[in-house]
């Protein structure tokens, strides 16, 4: 989670300004987000 800069903001994950209900989602998109940057480089 620290990785991708994915939190625990109360019973959901937060990564950058978006709520997730599951942690899998939230790592998904994180990962997915990531990948976008790196290509754009």
């Amino acid at each position: 989670m620290q990785k991708l800069d994915v939190s625990r903001d109360g019973v959901k994950f937060r990564y950058r300004s978006i709520l997730y209900d599951k942690l899998d989602d939230a790592l998904s998109y994180a990962r997915i987000d990531r990948e976008r940057q790196a290509e754009g480089s």
